[in-house]
């Protein structure tokens, strides 16, 4: 399914939520407890993890930036 202009063609439009919630895609979810749990931590690409920025100083900062 796509969403495409056919509303009738988009996954959903017959049962709402729950046929969203069925797909494959989806498998394994714990729906009644999603409110609760943590998201997975993601690594993003040349981002900086907190014990590289303790070697930054505010200077290079603000010199890297404007």
């Amino acid at each position: 399914m796509s969403a495409g202009r056919d509303p009738k063609s988009r996954l959903g439009w017959r049962e709402g939520a729950n046929e969203i919630k069925r797909h494959p895609f989806f498998k394994g979810v714990n729906w009644a407890l999603v409110r609760c749990m943590n998201p997975p931590q993601l690594d993003v690409p040349g981002a900086l993890k907190e014990d590289q920025l303790s070697h930054l100083q505010l200077q290079d900062l603000q010199t890297n930036i404007f």
